[in-house]
């Protein structure tokens, strides 16, 4: 079975083509070759491209990072230098079907960001709320400019009146 990396699925686990023939993975470092599936046979030997019948086995994925760039159908093309240049490389690629597959595979990501839109003004709105009922600035709204207020008790269902902000006169201040 094909998995990763032009790499096959042997005994639960991805092996790349260079591991599948007994060899270590790397990089080759002249720049026809930098783009081509490279193995070395041990940690002391040269790294070279993977061969079979004498012809190279076959190119490194697409995007995968090489020299200044990324290899593209087996040739490495000089990206963006810079992070500015590649974001408007990004945002040029972005489509809307691109953003609804990446929230498709990131439900819960996109979950809380959504749910987070939406509490996240809510609350602010219901603290400053809060804020200006605690310095009664909404009496007037409610309908008591001296603080007091009816409230019903959970047991009794009466109503009586208490006061919640004292006037400063009855304390003596």
């Amino acid at each position: 079975v094909p998995c990763y990396d032009n790499g096959l699925c042997s005994g639960g686990e991805c092996k790349n083509s260079c591991e599948q023939k007994g060899k270590i993975a790397c990089l080759c470092s002249s720049e026809d070759e930098i783009c081509k599936i490279c193995c070395q046979s041990d940690e002391d030997s040269p790294c070279e491209p993977l061969l079979s019948n004498g012809l190279s086995v076959g190119n490194l994925t697409d995007g995968k990072l090489c020299g200044n760039g990324h290899c593209s159908q087996g040739v490495c093309e000089i990206g963006a230098q810079d992070i500015q240049e590649r974001i408007w490389e990004l945002m040029d690629e972005i489509d809307v079907n691109m953003v609804l597959r990446w929230f498709k595979n990131n439900i819960v990501f996109t979950i809380i960001i959504f749910t987070s839109i939406f509490w996240i003004p809510i609350s602010i709105f219901v603290d400053w709320l809060d804020d200006k009922y605690d310095l009664g600035v909404l009496d007037e709204i409610l309908g008591s400019s001296d603080g007091e207020r009816q409230i019903r008790t959970a047991s009794g269902g009466k109503s009586r009146d208490i006061r919640l902000y004292p006037d400063l006169q009855d304390t003596g201040l």
